[in-house]
């Protein structure tokens, strides 16, 4: 077995020099390597502690028989590993600790059940601990012959605890960016739900006011060509009829559920793309649809809604009436110099849909009232 015994510094040097222009999981690799060549050992790895799940350890890099493994995560309990996390070793094993670092010089594959079956005799293992001097993990070297020179075995045990002073500090620089990187993840996981929270209804999970008039103003400003002065786009309002006498009657839970039924419904009922729904606050709904829709579409459109609206409704609740759709649609029009007048156009032709008798469509065209046959 070869075993460290005079020239430590070269050896020291040596593990150095391999490592020297790595970081990371690259300098991992280099050192497991380097280890086991330089010392001699048949089988390398470097292993962190797994958060929160005790005695358990993930191999960072591992070298064996000349060759890089890919790594894994194991249980210590049954191998000579977990010697290195024991504070105090009882009898017979408390020879085999030298400082925190554990050293067994034979028999290693007949004494500890995970290594049972194979060629290892002899076996070195070094924690790694982060700044708190709290233990991350550990360097673990296997050999294949037993070790004789008693001398020979401290002096490489007190090499690779030099050497993984080096992996020590690599180790926790890779757990300081693990931790800044998962921090940074939260982070933008946090934005990402509070954008989406701030433009989202929590109810119903349609858009909500807010986005709807960022959209109608962006929609409304944007242009589809140098030769085309404005974007075509049409919009429908929608209230639920007699959604107040709804509350008062069965109660807001009901009033809350028909809610998430219509609105479930028209957001089935459109296009996936360029059609969206919003929810303005308590009953009323819009549908913003973009391109050059004709008035004879947006009608079909505000009906088909309707419908399956109603007949949607018994599969939620057959004790309460199946709720109607008052609903008023306008297109937009060159005269238009503001995405609000489209709004106010289609808002009173809604209002002539309540008008009419509610449960139904009613397509606005010009500023003045005339809805489309």
């Amino acid at each position: 077995m070869h075993l460290i015994q005079r020239d430590s510094f070269t050896a020291l040097k040596t593990l150095l020099n391999d490592t020297a222009r790595f970081v990371g999981e690259a300098f991992m690799r280099a050192a497991v390597e380097s280890l086991g060549r330089t010392l001699g050992a048949d089988f390398v790895f470097i292993s962190q502690t797994v958060h929160g799940a005790p005695g358990t350890v993930r191999m960072i890099a591992a070298h064996r028989d000349g060759q890089a493994t890919d790594g894994w995560t194991f249980q210590l309990c049954g191998t000579p590993c977990d010697l290195i996390y024991q504070q105090r070793l009882e009898d017979p094993w408390s020879s085999m600790k030298i400082g925190r670092s554990v050293a067994i010089s034979e028999r290693v594959c007949e004494l500890f059940d995970a290594t049972r079956g194979s060629q290892f005799q002899s076996f070195i293992g070094v924690p790694l601990f982060d700044g708190e001097s709290r233990m991350v993990g550990h360097v673990a070297l296997f050999f294949n012959e037993s070790v004789i020179d008693g001398d020979g075995l401290k002096l490489t045990v007190e090499l690779t605890e030099l050497f993984a002073q080096k992996i020590q500090a690599e180790l926790n620089r890779m757990i300081a960016d693990q931790s800044r990187d998962n921090l940074l993840g939260e982070l933008r996981r946090l934005v990402e739900q509070l954008e989406h929270e701030s433009i989202t209804c929590g109810l119903t999970g349609l858009y909500n006011r807010r986005y709807f008039n960022h959209r109608m103003a962006q929609i409304h400003a944007a242009s589809p060509s140098p030769t085309i002065s404005e974007t075509p786009y049409a919009l429908l309002l929608i209230d639920i009829d007699h959604f107040k006498r709804i509350n008062d009657t069965h109660g807001h839970d009901v009033g809350d559920e028909v809610l998430r039924h219509v609105a479930r419904t028209v957001q089935r009922g459109i296009r996936s793309s360029g059609e969206e729904v919003y929810r303005l606050g308590g009953d009323e709904l819009a549908v913003l649809v973009a391109g050059d829709v004709g008035a004879g579409a947006l009608q079909r459109l505000g009906e088909r809604l309707s419908r399956a609206v109603a007949e949607g409704w018994q599969s939620v609740r057959s004790c309460v009436a199946a709720p109607t759709l008052s609903i008023g649609a306008t297109r937009r029009r060159s005269a238009d110099p503001a995405w609000e007048d489209i709004y106010v156009r289609a808002d009173r032709a809604l209002y002539a849909a309540k008008r009419g008798g509610r449960n139904r469509t009613i397509v606005l065209e010009e500023a003045e009232f005339e809805p489309a046959s």
